[in-house]
C-alpha cells in the first residue's frame, strides 16, 4: 500500500508541475500528525491536509508560511518555483502570524495562543512549546527573550521566551481598541489597535510594559504595521496607509496618508518603499514613501486570493494569499510588479464527496482538488483542475466530477484519471449553482434564487439543461431520494419535489424550519437539514407529501452540513467545528462527540468510519467517532533491508499492515529512536559502527496493541588495499 500511495504522489507532483498547475509535491510531508483539537470528545483526528496561508516570514532562502494550521517551510533559493523542504504535524487553529528568529518560529495562533516550532532542521519542524493566551493571538513580534502578542480584545501581551520549550507570559497591556498587528522598534512596542488607532508601548523593562504614547483619530480602523527609519506604517483598513511619525515615541503624530479605498490588513517596509497587503481587489500594492509627508501609490498587482500579510527579501515580496497560497512578486522594478512564482495546494475547503478511496474537494475560487484517501492518515492531492467560477459543490459518479460552480454553472468534470482531471462539458445554469446530486443520467442543481434545475447528463459533453422549478427561497442545497428531490431552500426551509417525472419536478411542498436549510441529507423516512441557526432539524418523510417535525437539537454556531449514516448524524457547525449526533430516538436527539476542527466546519462527507471535514481555510480535515473501529489491526511487520554496510548509508523500514485498511489512526513507536519518522509508518535509520541491531515497531490502535520486530545486521565498511611501492631517496 505504502509503495502504491509513494507512485502516486509522485506522478501526482510530476504530472501537476508539467501542466502548471498548483503545487502538490507538499503533501509527502504529512506523515507527522499530532491530535490537533484540545476540545474534543469520542472524536479524533485520523488526517488533515491543506488551508490557507495568512502567516509568512522570510529568512534568507528560507520561507516559513502557514498551511492552514500546520507551518511550512520552502526553499526559495529560486524564487519562480519554491520547494517545499517541511511541515509541522497540525496545530489548533489556522496560522494568523509567524516571526522567525535564531532556531524558533513563533506563531500566533488565533484562540490557540503562541506556538513554538523549533526549526533546525528545515525538513523536520517540530513543535516545541506553546503557551495560552487570553483574547486571540493575530500578530507577533520577537526581540531578544521576548515575544510581543498582538491579541485582538486582549490588548499585548508579553511572553518569555528565553526557554522556547516553556514559554510564559509575563505581563500585558490594555491597548482600549482590538489588536490587531505588532512591529518593535528599539525600547517601543507599537500596536496597530483598530479604532484606538496606534498604541506605543515602552517595554525597556519587557516585565513591565506600559503605554507611554498613542496617535488617535476619528474613523480609523488600524490593522497592520511596520516602523522604519523613525516612522510607523499603518494599513488604516478601509481608508489607506498612513504614515506616523514616531521620532518622539511618546507624541506619535501623522506625517503623511496615501487614501487607498479597498481593504488592507499587512504591512511591509523596505528602504523608501512600503508594501501592503490588500485582501478585497489588488493583492500587493506599493507605495514610494521617500517623501513621507506626502506617500505616493506606485503600482498594484492583483493576486488570485486574499492577500493577508507580506514579506520582503531579496528583491522580492512573498505575499500569504489567503485560499491561493504563497505568490512571489518580483520587485526589481516596483513601478511595473510581476508575480516571479508561487506555491499552491488545497487552500480552501468549501465542500467534499469521497468515492473510492479519493475525496473530491471544491476548493470555491480554485476549482476542484482530488485527494488520495486511500490511507486516510496521509492524504495526498493528485489532480487539480480549475473552474472558471466558485466552486461550491461536487456530486461524482461514473468517473466524473459534476461541480456546482457559482458564475460557471454546471462543470463535468472527467476524474477516472486521478491525476489528470480534464473538463468534458459544462450547461450554463440560470441561477447560481450551490448544490448538485445525480440520479438516473440527471443531475439535479440547487441554482439559487432560480430554484431547481434539471440537466441531462447523459452525453457528458454535451449537458443539456432542461426544466427549472422555482422554489421560494435561495435554492442552496438538494438531494434526490426515492421519487423525490428534497431542496435546502434557505429562509423557505425544505421543499420536497416529487420526481414521478424526473424531467420535470413537481410544485415543491414545503416544511418550514426555524432559520435558514443550509444542506440537506437523506436517509428515509428521515431527512436532516442543517439549518444555520436553527442546529440540526429532523423531518419525517414517511409521507412525502406531509412532512412533520421530528426532533431537532441547537449547536454552538451554525449549522451549514450534515451527513447521515443509520443512526448518526454529523453535522459542521462553521466555528464550532463537527457535531455527532445520535438519531436512534429521532424525537431526542444526543449529541455524541464533538471535533473543534482548526478552520470554520462548512461540509461534511461520510466513507465508512470516517467523515472528511470541508473547513474552509482550515483545509480538508479527516475525523473519526471513536467508538467505531470496523477493521481492528491484527498484525504489523517490518518491511527494509535485513542487513546493510556501517556508515555509508541510510537504511528505510515501513510498517506493513494486517489488514491494511486497518481502522485509522494508527500511531507508531519505533525503538531505538529513528533518525527521522517517528511516529509515522516510514521511518530511517543509520548506523556508524558495525554490528547486530534489533528494531522494534508497536502499532497502537483503537482495536488494542501489536508489535513487529526485525533484526538488522551491520558489517563493516569493505576496505581497499593499495600496494605500496618503496623509492630509495
Amino acid at each position: 500500500m505504502q509503495r502504491r500511495l509513494r507512485l502516486l504522489r509522485l506522478i501526482a507532483a510530476l504530472s501537476l508541475l508539467l501542466l502548471a498547475a498548483p503545487d502538490a509535491s507538499g503533501q509527502l510531508w504529512t506523515r507527522d500528525l499530532a491530535a490537533a483539537s484540545a476540545d474534543a470528545w469520542n472524536v479524533v483526528l485520523v488526517g488533515q491536509l491543506g488551508g490557507a496561508t495568512v502567516a509568512v516570514d522570510v529568512v534568507g532562502d528560507l520561507v516559513y508560511a502557514g498551511i492552514g494550521p500546520r507551518l511550512a517551510i520552502l526553499d526559495a533559493s529560486q524564487p519562480d518555483s519554491p520547494r517545499p523542504l517541511g511541515l509541522t504535524a497540525p496545530m489548533p487553529r489556522v496560522l494568523e502570524s509567524v516571526a522567525v528568529a535564531g532556531d524558533h518560529a513563533y506563531i500566533a495562533a488565533g484562540d490557540a495562543g503562541l506556538r513554538v516550532v523549533d526549526v533546525t532542521d528545515a525538513a523536520h519542524p517540530a513543535e516545541v512549546g506553546a503557551v495560552g493566551t487570553t483574547g486571540t493571538a493575530l500578530d507577533v513580534a520577537v526581540v531578544g527573550d521576548y515575544a510581543y502578542v498582538a491579541a485582538g480584545d486582549a490588548g499585548l501581551r508579553v511572553v518569555d521566551i528565553s526557554t522556547p520549550a516553556s514559554p510564559i507570559e509575563v505581563n500585558w497591556v490594555d491597548t482600549t481598541g482590538y489588536a490587531y498587528g505588532v512591529a518593535v522598534a528599539g525600547d517601543y512596542a507599537y500596536v496597530a489597535a483598530d479604532d484606538a488607532g496606534l498604541r506605543v508601548v515602552n517595554i525597556s523593562e519587557p516585565v513591565i510594559p506600559f503605554e507611554e504614547g498613542a496617535y488617535e483619530g476619528e474613523g480609523l480602523a488600524f490593522a497592520g504595521v511596520a516602523v522604519s527609519g523613525g516612522y510607523a506604517y499603518v494599513a488604516d483598513q478601509y481608508a489607506g496607509l498612513r504614515v506616523i511619525d514616531v521620532s518622539d515615541p511618546t507624541l506619535p503624530e501623522e506625517a503623511g496618508f496615501c487614501a487607498i479605498f479597498s481593504y488592507l490588513l499587512g504591512v511591509a517596509a523596505a528602504g523608501d518603499r512600503v508594501y501592503v497587503a490588500d485582501e478585497d481587489l489588488s493583492g500587493l500594492r506599493v507605495v514610494d514613501v521617500s517623501d513621507p509627508q506626502n506617500p505616493v501609490k506606485v503600482d498594484q498587482l492583483a493576486t488570485p486570493g486574499e492577500a493577508r500579510r507580506v514579506a520582503i527579501a531579496g528583491g522580492y515580496a512573498f505575499v500569504a494569499d489567503g485560499s491561493r497560497g504563497l505568490r512571489v512578486v518580483d520587485l526589481a522594478n516596483p513601478e511595473e510588479l510581476v508575480e516571479a512564482g508561487s506555491y499552491e495546494t488545497l487552500g480552501m475547503a468549501d465542500a467534499v464527496e469521497v468515492e473510492s478511496g479519493y475525496a473530491y474537494v471544491t476548493g470555491e475560487t480554485s476549482g476542484l482538488w482530488v485527494v488520495d484517501v486511500a490511507d486516510p492518515s496521509y492524504p495526498a492531492v493528485v489532480g487539480y483542475a480549475p473552474t472558471p467560477g466558485e466552486a461550491y459543490d461536487v456530486a461524482v459518479s461514473g468517473g466524473i466530477a459534476y461541480v456546482a460552480d457559482v458564475g460557471g454553472g454546471l462543470r463535468l468534470i472527467d476524474v477516472s484519471a486521478s491525476t489528470a482531471p480534464t473538463e468534458l462539458g459544462n450547461a450554463p445554469s440560470p441561477g447560481s449553482a450551490y448544490g448538485v446530486d445525480l440520479l438516473d443520467g440527471r443531475a439535479y442543481v440547487a441554482v439559487g434564487g432560480a430554484g431547481l434545475w434539471v440537466v441531462d447528463v447523459a452525453d457528458p459533453a454535451a449537458p443539456e439543461g432542461g426544466t427549472v422549478q422555482g422554489t421560494a427561497g435561495t435554492a442552496r442545497h438538494v438531494e434526490v431520494g426515492q421519487g423525490y428531490a428534497y431542496v435546502a431552500a434557505d429562509v423557505a426551509g425544505l421543499a420536497i419535489m416529487d420526481l414521478a417525472d424526473p424531467d420535470n419536478p413537481g410544485m415543491p411542498i414545503y416544511h418550514d424550519t426555524p432559520a435558514q436549510a443550509m444542506r440537506v441529507a437523506v436517509e428515509e423516512p428521515l431527512v436532516c437539514i442543517a439549518d444555520r441557526q436553527g442546529g440540526l432539524q429532523i423531518v419525517d418523510v414517511t409521507v412525502p407529501s406531509d412532512p412533520q417535525a421530528a426532533g431537532s437539537l441547537s449547536m454552538p454556531d451554525a449549522a451549514l452540513g450534515v451527513a447521515v449514516d443509520g443512526s448518526l448524524a454529523y453535522v459542521a457547525a462553521n466555528d464550532a467545528g463537527l457535531r455527532v449526533v445520535d438519531l436512534l430516538d429521532p424525537e431526542n436527539p444526543v449529541e455524541i462527540g464533538t471535533y473543534d476542527t482548526p478552520g470554520l466546519a462548512w461540509d461534511v462527507a461520510l466513507d465508512g468510519d470516517y467523515a472528511y471535514v470541508a473547513d474552509g481555510w482550515g483545509g480538508l480535515v479527516i475525523l473519526r467517532y471513536e467508538p467505531l473501529c470496523t477493521e481492528p489491526l491484527v498484525a504489523v511487520a517490518i518491511e527494509g533491508t535485513a542487513a546493510g554496510t556501517a556508515g555509508f548509508s541510510s537504511f528505510e523500514y515501513q510498517a506493513v499492515l494486517e489488514p491494511l485498511a486497518a481502522t485509522r489512526p494508527i500511531i507508531y513507536t519505533w525503538e531505538p529512536e529513528p533518525d527521522y519518522g517517528q511516529g509515522g509508518p516510514e521511518v530511517t535509520y543509520s548506523w556508524s559502527i558495525s554490528g547486530t541491531y534489533p528494531l522494534t515497531l508497536t502499532a497502537v490502535h483503537c482495536g488494542g496493541t501489536v508489535s513487529g520486530t526485525l533484526t538488522v545486521t551491520v558489517d563493516e565498511p569493505w576496505r581497499v588495499m593499495l600496494p605500496v611501492v618503496l623509492r630509495n631517496p
